[in-house]
């Protein structure tokens, strides 16, 4: 179907077999200048990410996918990325269904499930969106991994569901969360994005978790995560 004026058709398809055995990646590609002023691309390791709703949930470093598929995955975003051109962070959603990719969403900036980044890189995506930006030559090592033998998994911090109304944010209990870490021997962390008022489920930080099983630090994410949510103190 299609809808409103122009030349151009975008065309869906819906995949049946995605929740089955199917993982969301975002790859991000970054266009800057190298040391001879020319503009070069730069493919960072593909980010897996699951979303249960609409929104980004949990993202992790590095992805499980195969190496055909991850090489599929950067050309795909490539070719998207120099087709539109200028510098920067480019963030593609993709579908990957065994060894077959789906190109999904576009962004040129820095993206939300591309937040692991910060602790998983030599360099975080907004970091590298800054320099490349204002053209500033970067190093062909900022796409290296900075974890080793292990994941990174980010897991969103959410506010209440129940909040009535947006609300004003009074503070947090970080200590508390701080301790909860060290009791548990979690290898991890919260990040609070400080944002002043919340909203039913609104983002209010992320929680990080590092485990040599990707299961494992996805469950330790989650559970730093749902205990953060309580360390939020609003005003009701």
């Amino acid at each position: 179907m299609r809808r409103g004026r122009g030349d151009l058709v975008i065309l869906e398809k819906f995949l049946t077999e995605l929740k089955e055995r199917g993982t969301e990646i975002t790859q991000l590609v970054l266009r800057h200048f190298d040391e001879n002023g020319k503009i070069v691309t730069t493919l960072l390791p593909p980010i897996e990410h699951k979303r249960p709703a609409a929104t980004y949930h949990e993202s992790w470093l590095p992805a499980t996918i195969s190496s055909d598929a991850v090489e599929k995955c950067q050309e795909y975003a490539r070719r998207v990325a120099e087709y539109i051109g200028g510098l920067g962070i480019f963030a593609i959603e993709q579908f990957v269904i065994g060894n077959k990719v789906y190109n999904s969403e576009f962004a040129n900036r820095p993206h939300d499930t591309g937040m692991v980044t910060r602790w998983a890189l030599e360099r975080d995506e907004g970091a590298l969106h800054l320099l490349a930006s204002i053209g500033l030559p970067l190093a062909e090592d900022v796409k290296n991994l900075k974890i080793k033998g292990e994941y990174c998994v980010a897991h969103v911090v959410l506010a209440p569901e129940d909040l009535s109304e947006e609300v004003p944010v009074k503070g947090w209990k970080a200590s508390e969360v701080n301790a909860y870490i060290r009791c548990k021997k979690y290898r991890g962390m919260v990040w609070y994005f400080g944002k002043p008022t919340a909203y039913p489920e609104r983002r209010m930080g992320l929680a990080v978790a590092y485990h040599e099983d990707l299961e494992n630090a996805r469950r330790i994410a989650e559970d730093i995560a749902h205990f953060a949510e309580k360390s939020i103190v609003y005003e009701v």
